[in-house]
């Protein structure tokens, strides 16, 4: 008997042709589509409730799917709806920031804003705005930093290597969100109208649970859990988890954000049981099979499909 589970995260899903820059590279609602019915011509896609038998011991006859999304993304209204027409359940993983202060996540706002604005004008506008001694930082990054923003975009020119590389690994998060805040106004958006487009509303999560879709946790800032002591970190999962009780759900699962080792807690096992959760999903890439722990299950990314499964099943 295969016990093999693939957990397959998807972020936006939505068209291209209002998204004039990079910065926001979404899987179009086709693809998406595509994407599902070739996995479902090779794979029983398991819905989470399945999964939850499965970590409970009573594994599927064959390897499956499980499908998941990140973030409560308004985008996802269209994803729940295409599983239900094909009789799928997904899970959803929900930030509260949004809907409990009406105050947009940083990762959301410095994607549209890039997606939004010419590359050089972004980096003119989000470093003007920057503290005086980060500004150093990106006029004369030291050695280190710009090591390893070369690394890690090596496709991209090298001021906007060491930018991207800041806003992502080093900077505060406070000041991100403060000058990602500072720059909507030039779009014709503040905060609370950025919110009502990008994410999900209270409603809108109540009624994708009692559709038979699992809502899951995914923090309350959308901050990587590696920058919180232990009891700062429980203090943004209980925001998490009390919001998701007001509207009527239970939540047991989560995803971590980010995902990557770099991500994650000190101490994933104590994390997870402080918390009250039951099943917590990473970045490690692969698929889950009995001997993955609970706190670090695998999920990949849904552009990375083809690396993961075999020849024979190949995405086109």
């Amino acid at each position: 008997m295969n016990s093999r589970v693939l957990v397959i995260s998807y972020h936006y899903v939505r068209g291209k042709e209002n998204i004039p820059h990079p910065g926001i590279h979404p899987v179009t609602p086709e693809l998406f589509l595509h994407q599902i019915e070739k996995l479902r011509s090779h794979y029983p896609i398991i819905t989470p409730d399945q999964f939850e038998s499965w970590m409970n011991g009573a594994p599927p006859a064959t390897s499956s799917v499980l499908l998941t999304y990140d973030d409560g993304l308004r985008d996802h209204l269209h994803a729940a709806a295409e599983l239900e027409r094909l009789g799928l359940r997904g899970a959803f993983f929900v930030c509260s920031r949004p809907a409990l202060e009406g105050r947009a996540l940083p990762v959301h706002k410095v994607h549209w804003l890039r997606a939004h604005t010419p590359p050089e004008d972004f980096l003119h506008q989000f470093s003007s705005l920057l503290p005086a001694n980060w500004q150093a930082v990106l006029a004369s990054p030291p050695a280190d930093v710009q090591k390893a923003a070369t690394e890690t975009y090596q496709f991209d020119a090298p001021e906007h290597q060491v930018l991207k590389y800041l806003i992502n690994f080093t900077l505060p998060y406070e000041c991100v969100d403060d000058v990602t805040t500072r720059m909507l106004p030039a779009h014709g958006l503040d905060e609370e109208e950025f919110c009502r487009r990008t994410y999900l509303s209270r409603d809108e999560i109540r009624a994708m649970a009692e559709r038979g879709h699992l809502i899951g946790c995914h923090g309350h800032l959308h901050q990587p859990f590696s920058r919180f002591d232990h009891a700062g970190l429980l203090a943004d999962i209980d925001t998490n988890k009390r919001f998701l009780q007001d509207l009527g759900i239970t939540p047991s699962w989560l995803a971590y954000p980010y995902g990557s080792e770099w991500s994650l807690p000190s101490d994933t096992r104590r994390f997870i049981a402080g918390a009250g959760i039951r099943a917590a999903f990473t970045y490690d890439r692969g698929w889950n099979t009995p001997q993955v722990p609970h706190d670090r299950l695998r999920r990949i990314d849904c552009n990375e499909i083809d690396a993961h499964l075999t020849s024979t099943t190949t995405i086109s």
